[in-house]
Order: C-alpha cells, then sequence, then structure tokens
C-alpha cells in the first residue's frame, strides 16, 4: 500500500523552516554583488556552502539545515545572483548566470567569510556552480557534491522526503 503524505505538517515544518531562513539573511559585499545569504550552526564547526537550485533558493535546503547543525556544521546558504536579496552592485555589469559566474560569486564569499577549508553542496543550477568551483578554487576543499531530483508528476512519499537530508549530511562528513 502507498504510503500516506502529510501534506499539512509539511506545510507547517516548511513554514517555520522559511520564518528561520528569512530572519537569518546577512549581506556579504563582493567586488561585483551583494550576496544575500542565510546560515546558521555552530560557528566554530566545519563550514557547508549550500548553493540551491533554479528557480529555488535557499529554502530549497529547509529540510536539510536542522540535520546539519545537529551533525555539527555550519552552513551558509546564499541566495545565488537574481535571487532573494542578492544584487549587483552596478547596472553595467554584464548579468551572467553561468556555472563559472556561480563558482566565482561562492569563491567570493567564502573570502568574505575567512574560511580556509570547507564543503559545499549544489542543487540543480548550483551543482554547475560547485563543479566548476572544485576546478578554480583556491580554497582547500573538504568536500564537493551535487545532487538534483528529476520532477516528480504526483507527489513524493514522505520516506522519500526524509531520506534527503540525512544522505546530504553523510556526503560532508569525513570518514
Amino acid at each position: 500500500m502507498p504510503e500516506q503524505i502529510n501534506h499539512h505538517g509539511r506545510r507547517l515544518v516548511g513554514a517555520a523552516a522559511v520564518e528561520v531562513l528569512a530572519a537569518a539573511t546577512i549581506t556579504a559585499t563582493t567586488d561585483i554583488l551583494d550576496i544575500g545569504y542565510a546560515t546558521g550552526g555552530p560557528h566554530d564547526g566545519p563550514l557547508v556552502l549550500l548553493l540551491h537550485g533554479w528557480p529555488d533558493d535557499v529554502r530549497g535546503w529547509r529540510g536539510v539545515v536542522p540535520h546539519l547543525e545537529r551533525a555539527g556544521f555550519r552552513w551558509v546558504a546564499p541566495w545565488l545572483r537574481g535571487f532573494g536579496p542578492t544584487r549587483f552592485l552596478s547596472v553595467e555589469t554584464i548579468r551572467d548566470g553561468s556555472a563559472v559566474a556561480l563558482a566565482q560569486d561562492a569563491i567570493d564569499l567564502v573570502d568574505h567569510l575567512g574560511c580556509t577549508k570547507f564543503s559545499v553542496v549544489g542543487h540543480d543550477w548550483g551543482a554547475g556552480g560547485v563543479h566548476a568551483g572544485g576546478a578554480v578554487s583556491r580554497a582547500p576543499l573538504r568536500h564537493y557534491r551535487t545532487c538534483s531530483l528529476p520532477f516528480a508528476a504526483r507527489p513524493v512519499p514522505d520516506s522519500h522526503i526524509r531520506a534527503i537530508p540525512p544522505l546530504v549530511v553523510s556526503m560532508v562528513h569525513d570518514d
């Protein structure tokens, strides 16, 4: 028998997580962007940078961040260029959404944070930035991981949704 999906529970948990993410918004100014980002977890924990997909935003990580925090990770989830509070500093700047541009934005953000070692996880559009960043980053990467979920024409069972956050945590743990 197919698993029943608790839509009401998802809506409540998701709404609370969105409020937490929105309340924690900080801005980092780089050479070309004001990058809005949400952050959480212990400040001295290993950093995990979370790059969202398109047309998503940082709220896409709401089911993952509590698991990262419980595992002792500090997380930073920036709104990628063109999303949320992230803004170009100049109207003259070319609006480029390429993987290389996203990678540079991520590198600039990590530099702004003063991190010397970090992990990065990207979903969908953010995954391209992860791959490009892994190729060009000056900072030592602990791990870089990508994930993408295909479109589901019908609701995904709760057991599938619950499996995703622990999977992301396991992706950035040192063995």
